[in-house]
């Protein structure tokens, strides 16, 4: 029971994970992804994207900042998935000045823009072709982190000796995040969840069913020889 509540729990809260404000986009809002950007760039000049990924480089420029990101596929709230796959780098230029130690190296950020082109650069020696954006809003988040629950649970049956009670662990691993970034509130996406214990209740013997009596002549022998 208790675990059917967690469970239940943990889905009413993935249920009410929403976009962040500075990050959403209307409904009939079209969005060219990284990959038709990279195939067909000119094609999708100046069309709106919203990308994200994880920070590699920061450049304050004299008026703007140069992010270079590591692309990584979105989930439903608009956050990096960084555990899928990355299929590559783009830059986006953003107005003003952003804190290096603020917008540091592998944190995660999600940016709404305008695709101006593909940018000539390096990753290391390696010469790259970037997909660019001109920022509109972008939103930084807080680093995740993992919180392991466990269930305690008791498991009873009727074996060759009477009933019997076996208890049982089960474990898992809760991820939790606080939004950050952009003036927008800290509360966590996915708070962190209690443990919960299930209480150890010994079933009521079934009706008719009796003691098995100890065989205490039988004993008494045995000590004799």
């Amino acid at each position: 029971m208790y675990r059917l509540l967690s469970i239940l729990a943990l889905l009413t809260l993935a249920g009410c994970a929403s976009v962040p404000e500075s990050i959403k986009v209307s409904e009939n809002q079209p969005l060219v992804d990284y990959s038709q950007a990279t195939s067909a760039a000119k094609s999708h000049q100046d069309a709106t994207a919203r990308w994200g990924g994880v920070i590699a480089a920061i450049d304050n420029l004299e008026q703007q900042t140069r992010l270079e990101v590591v692309h990584y596929p979105l989930s439903s709230t608009g956050r990096p998935q960084e555990d899928e796959q990355s299929v590559g780098r783009f830059r986006v230029y953003v107005d003003g000045f952003l804190d290096p130690m603020v917008f540091k190296t592998g944190k995660a950020v999600t940016v709404v823009g305008q695709i101006t082109g593909i940018e000539d650069g390096q990753v290391g020696e390696h010469k790259y072709r970037f997909p660019t954006l001109v920022s509109n809003s972008y939103y930084l988040w807080k680093p995740k982190r993992e919180v392991e629950t466990t269930t305690f649970s008791i498991w009873g049956g009727y074996g060759w000796h009477g009933w019997h009670m076996w208890p049982y662990y089960t474990r898992s691993r809760v991820v939790v995040h606080k939004r950050s970034g952009g003036g927008e509130d800290s509360k966590s996406d996915t708070p962190e969840q209690p443990k919960q214990v299930s209480p150890r209740v010994r079933p009521n013997r079934p009706e008719g069913q009796q003691m098995r009596p100890i065989n205490t002549e039988r004993r008494a022998n045995t000590e004799r020889h």
